[in-house]
């Protein structure tokens, strides 16, 4: 009967160990979900600031849009500049447009 009890002291020792083990990883565990908890509290000012500076800049380009660019829109759709294009264009249709000759007077 003693070779029993060495097997069950082995399997105890052997249960020790991964208790061990599991204590280890526990600990490992529980110190990493502190460093989490307090990372994620030093975050939210950083988020709280990011926010304020977006509002901030949406609001500034709301602002662009209703002034600078709305009035720079108005005065190029009503703008007389003639493209160049259509400037070249008309200066070709005038050179070939025939020239009227005056009827002789008979």
């Amino acid at each position: 009967m003693p070779v029993v009890w060495r097997q069950d002291s082995a399997a105890k020792d052997a249960a020790k160990a991964r208790l061990w083990a599991a204590v280890d990883e526990q600990k490992a565990a529980v110190a990493a979900e502190k460093l989490a908890v307090k990372s994620l509290k030093a975050f939210g000012p950083e988020i709280k600031a990011t926010t304020v500076e977006l509002k901030a800049t949406k609001e500034s380009l709301e602002e662009f849009k209703t002034g600078v660019l709305h009035s720079f829109t108005e005065l190029a759709e009503r703008s007389s500049v003639v493209p160049e294009a259509a400037e070249a264009a008309e200066a070709t249709e005038a050179v070939e447009a025939p020239a009227e000759v005056p009827a002789a007077a008979s």
